[in-house]
């Protein structure tokens, strides 16, 4: 911290602030630095992070010197828009009832919204398809200036279809979510947890990747670690370590002793290949594809190796391995976002931050968005982060029936489906989806 005047603290992205975080956070303020919180708990959608919007909400109750600056106008939205979304977020009863909504830039359009409902899955995949097409070709908005939205896509069983349907057309498609991907693939997770390792024993992030890909070690011998990090007051990190020197006390024998495993070969490895003093001439991404000895470093896929040359080619000389490896996953994205010319498809979550010209989401069904086993709260968070990443087009639709993959993929089998209750009420009312294609942009 030294030489800065503030530290920022993206607060979406990280727990309601436990003892830990505010033990941190009051050791950079006794050292005469000021703390700028930027968060939006209606965009708090990181839960899988143990991520929660009362970070956000009860800042100010845990620092009662700090300053409240709001944001009030949207300058990204159609005033449309904002409406059909801010009904959404505003059905969430744990919100707070103060929290006013965004209001539109007064130069900011009315936009265009619709709700539209298809017989099955395979008609929605079709509408889809003819939705962007007429924006690209009828209404003139370029592919990239589109984003196609699905709540998940396990084994791409959303993105596929659609992908196909308009390569059929001539409509070039791009994946920015790819990188996600390739960063969760085991291999290419486990080599960055090491090197993560490399420049601090105790990364917290670093030690859960590993032990969740681990066998044998769930998500209980986790929990309980997590736990114990924050009665202590200590970094997740910190408490493996104890922990291990320990021989992981309260774990089973058994899960103890592959916990035991794990962190030896680990920190064998790293006493046998110490951090270089300085950046390598060859950048970081090329000296780490060294060819890894022993099993400990795994051989990365094809992918990760052309993504960390290219972030070889563009962070800025001499940068350190721990930034590094902090901008892998933004840099990676920023390139794959910068060098897409197709329309892009990803995941609700995947398009936070984003802003474009039109939005189509779909799967608009109970039991798809939301999903019926994940908290309705942050599927609303969820829902109103994909529905404010246009400025003049949004469109929801749904299939009535589903059938194959995506039906099992949901979790919910085949059959009728009911639209979210999200819209219930709301200023939207549901059409028929090609009728009003055929009807908004006449043959």
């Amino acid at each position: 911290m030294e030489g800065l005047d503030y530290a920022l603290l993206v607060v979406d992205e990280y727990q309601d602030l436990n003892a830990c975080d505010l033990a941190m956070l009051k050791s950079i303020g006794d050292r005469g630095r000021s703390i700028l919180g930027a968060g939006d708990d209606d965009e708090s959608i990181y839960s899988f992070r143990r991520a929660d919007p009362e970070g956000i909400r009860r800042f100010l109750a845990d620092y009662p010197a700090a300053s409240d600056y709001t944001l009030s106008v949207t300058q990204r939205c159609g005033r449309r828009i904002v409406k059909w979304a801010g009904y959404v977020i505003l059905g969430d009863p744990s919100r707070p009832t103060n929290r006013a909504l965004p209001t539109p830039v007064a130069t900011a359009p009315d936009g265009e919204v619709a709700l539209l409902a298809f017989d099955t899955n395979g008609a929605e995949v079709r509408g889809v398809a003819d939705l962007v097409e007429s924006l690209h070709r009828r209404e003139g908005i370029p592919c990239p200036e589109i984003l196609v939205l699905v709540h998940s896509d396990h084994d791409k069983h959303f993105s596929r279809p659609i992908r196909e349907e308009l390569a059929r057309r001539g409509i070039a498609s791009a994946h920015p979510d790819e990188v996600t991907d390739m960063l969760a693939d085991p291999s290419n997770r486990r080599m960055l947890a090491i090197y993560r390792l490399m420049v601090n024993r105790s990364d917290s992030l670093a030690w859960a990747a590993l032990f969740k890909l681990a066998s044998g070690i769930g998500a209980t011998f986790f929990t309980r670690l997590y736990d114990r990090a924050i009665t202590q007051v200590k970094t997740l990190g910190q408490v493996v370590l104890d922990d291990y020197a320990a021989s992981f006390p309260g774990a089973s024998s058994t899960v103890g002793a592959r916990a035991r495993t794990v962190v030896t070969e680990v920190i064998e490895w790293l006493d046998a290949h110490p951090l270089p003093g300085s950046s390598p001439d060859e950048g970081w991404g090329d000296w780490m594809m060294r060819d890894p000895e022993g099993d400990v470093v795994p051989t990365i896929t094809d992918a990760l190796r052309s993504l960390l040359r290219r972030i070889d080619e563009v962070i800025e000389a001499g940068a350190s391995l721990a930034s590094y490896l902090n901008q892998i996953a933004p840099l990676g994205k920023d390139i794959a976002l910068a060098e897409a010319e197709g329309v892009r498809i990803m995941t609700m979550a995947g398009s936070k931050g984003l802003t474009v010209e039109a939005t189509v989401v779909l799967g608009l069904e109970n039991g798809v968005a939301p999903r019926a086993d994940a908290n309705m709260s942050e599927e609303r968070r969820l829902l109103y982060v994909a529905m404010t990443r246009s400025k003049r087009f949004l469109y929801c639709a749904r299939a009535r029936r589903r059938t194959g993959p995506t039906a099992q993929a949901a979790g919910v089998g085949t059959g009728l489906r009911s639209h979210t209750s999200f819209r219930n009420g709301g200023p939207v009312a549901s059409q028929n989806g090609p009728a009003y294609i055929r009807g908004r942009w006449p043959p």
